[in-house]
């Protein structure tokens, strides 16, 4: 059976995440932190969470290098439309 591994923290848990990397059984490892300097680590892909409510907020997190972004609260709330944020989307792929 493979599993899921969380990490929160990355500055204490850059060491577990090498190892567990390793382990056969471990199929994915996320990993929960504030620091916007993780996106720029090769081959890790961050998804953005919590308190994500704008189109200018999206903007940011695409300059960062942000992989993807959960927008739950703010789509159920109104806060954000989801067409301008799928168009913001398919505008970067396409430039």
């Amino acid at each position: 059976m493979k599993v899921k591994v969380g990490v929160v923290g990355f500055s204490f848990g850059v060491d577990f995440t090498s190892l567990f990397n390793k382990h056969p059984d471990v199929e994915k490892i996320c990993v929960a932190d504030l620091k916007p300097e993780l996106a720029k680590i090769e081959g890790l892909n961050i998804t953005a969470s919590g308190g994500v409510s704008s189109i200018e907020e999206l903007k940011e997190l695409q300059r960062m290098g942000t992989h993807a972004a959960i927008l739950g609260k703010a789509l159920y709330t109104g806060k954000l439309d989801l067409q301008r944020a799928v168009a913001l989307v398919q505008k970067e792929r396409t430039l």
